[in-house]
Parts: structure tokens; sequence; C-alpha cells
């Protein structure tokens, strides 16, 4: 059964690490195009989701995720990663 979750709707009822960890595993190959990658998803994307300007979908099934949806609100931006 597939799902869809919003990082947001999770990030401040429980410890996220473990799921950016597994974000930062399935797309660490973006930084090959974007060196800098993993530290805008940490320093800028992940604050952004706590200030409302930015989010993540997770598609998960079966509790694994298996896409991944980063998403700038202002610009009306979105990277997706299957």
């Amino acid at each position: 059964m597939s799902k869809y979750i919003l990082l947001s709707s999770i990030i401040n009822n429980k410890d996220i690490d473990d799921i950016v960890k597994n974000i930062l595993d399935m797309t660490s190959s973006l930084k090959k195009y974007y060196p800098e990658y993993e530290s805008w998803f940490m320093n800028k994307h992940i604050p952004g989701i706590y200030l409302d300007t930015r989010d993540t979908i997770l598609l998960m099934i079966n509790n694994d995720i298996v896409g991944i949806c980063n998403i700038k609100y202002e610009e009306k931006k979105y990277v997706l990663y299957l």
C-alpha cells in the first residue's frame, strides 16, 4: 500500500534524523550534478521546512521511501527523485 507523507507533518512529532539520512542516501547521485547538494539540503532545505517555505513529499510503500519530492514554495519549484 502506498501513501504520501509531508515531511513538515512529522518534523515536530518525532526525530527525523533517520528519515533525513535515508533521503540523503537515496539522493546521493545528485552530488554528481550538484556537489553542494548535501550542504544545501541540511542548511537551507531542512530549515526551510521549519519556516514553511519548503517541504519534502515522501512516497512510501510498505513503510519504505520510494520517492522524494523537494518543494520550494516561494518559487513554485520542485525536484522529484524516484
